[in-house]
């Protein structure tokens, strides 16, 4: 019997130390990127490091080059590269989640939601409709009443 390789889609975010040189951060990133090859896997997107502060010292370092890869690779081969990425001094910290495909939403009709009926017109009284002019509020009056009630 034949057995599937069932591959699933990881997101790596990393944290590299912020002592290294330019060079040697674009060969830390390519180290990574060639584990990850090197183990299986394919990388879909990946994002050029760039220099951030971090929230807290990490190895007594303030600050780090932050990256993301995205990458499909076997479930099994995924401990071989936690092992290698947990012994390299230059990366401060580092996050494997998997990435969820995307499904499509189910169709559903709300029927546990109560349907909202719309608002009733307001009626004028007949004290409020004697007391504008046409049924409509004159603004010029409301104006005044309010100036009357702040200043005294």
């Amino acid at each position: 019997m034949i057995e599937e390789k069932k591959e699933k889609s990881y997101e790596l975010a990393y944290w590299l130390s912020s002592r290294l040189s330019e060079d040697n951060l674009k060969e830390e990133e390519k180290k990574i990127k060639e584990m990850i090859l090197n183990n299986g896997g394919q990388i879909a997107q990946s994002n050029l490091s760039e220099l951030k502060d971090l929230f807290y010292p990490i190895k007594h370092e303030t600050k780090g080059y932050f990256g993301v890869i995205n990458f499909t690779l076997e479930p099994e081969k995924l401990k071989n590269l936690n092992k290698e990425w947990k012994f390299n001094a230059n990366i401060l910290r580092f996050l494997i989640t998997i990435l969820m495909p995307e499904k499509a939403k189910p169709i559903r009709k709300n029927i546990f939601k109560k349907k909202i009926s719309p608002r009733p017109e307001v009626q004028l009284t007949p004290e409020l409709s004697a007391k504008t002019e046409g049924g409509t509020i004159n603004f010029d009056d409301l104006d005044k009443k309010l100036e009357e009630i702040l200043h005294n």
